[in-house]
């Protein structure tokens, strides 16, 4: 990416912002994390780190002073340390507190007509409506990510299919029923995460598990 590191004084003389540093692009850059988080992987793997791909965490337990991980389809592995960074997605034995609620977020990628991805350029475009969200933000290889957090009340509102919310939706913004107008769908469905704690800032407590690390949405 073409970007430039803003050291604390550039960063508060250019926005007035007082952090320790930031990186600022110059071109809008965006990614999609699904092929950014696969990097990573790529980069961690030729470095000499044990990749274990395809295999779901179904818990974590702590097993006298080391951490299990528990899956179907490995035997348990036993560790000091574990960095929780499973996004909006809880683990068991590792949850986050009772803070879920009815929301959705849903997630879908487009390939956009030809003018609709070049008017969206360097933009991230939000809808607003009474109840939720959405974001429209352009990605590599010309594509555009879609994504919206509403409650799943609204989704059974208009009919509880994909389809049923997309349309609308649309009908809500007109301005996002052209930037969709030919779009092809990435993919067979949304991707999608319920019971989202929206709002969730984890605080460190007595009953923390000793060498659990919550990284992101944890």
């Amino acid at each position: 990416f073409d970007v430039e590191w803003l050291s604390p004084t550039v960063l508060e003389e250019r926005h007035g912002i007082q952090r320790p540093g930031a990186l600022g692009s110059r071109g809008g850059a965006a990614v999609d994390s699904f092929r950014f988080t696969h990097g990573l992987l790529r980069q961690a793997a030729a470095r000499g780190a044990t990749v274990l791909r395809g295999h779901r965490i179904g818990a974590v337990r702590r097993d006298g002073h080391a951490l299990r991980l528990e899956c179907r389809t490995l035997p348990p592995i036993q560790t000091p340390t574990v960095f929780l960074a499973t996004g909006k997605h809880d683990v068991r034995g590792v949850m986050r507190p009772e803070h879920a609620t009815d929301m959705l977020g849903l997630k879908m990628y487009f390939s956009l007509a030809a003018p609709q991805s070049a008017a969206l350029r360097h933009h991230v475009e939000l809808v607003l409506f009474a109840d939720g969200y959405a974001g429209l933000q352009p990605v590599e290889a010309d594509r555009a990510v879609l994504c919206m957090l509403l409650p799943g009340a609204r989704l059974q509102a208009v009919g509880g299919r994909w389809d049923d919310l997309l349309g609308w939706l649309m009908t809500e913004c007109p301005h996002l029923r052209v930037r969709l107008a030919d779009a092809e769908p990435m993919l067979e469905r949304p991707l999608a995460v319920a019971g989202l704690p929206y709002g969730f800032v984890h605080a460190t407590g007595r009953d923390d598990q000793p060498g659990l690390f919550r990284l992101g949405d944890q």
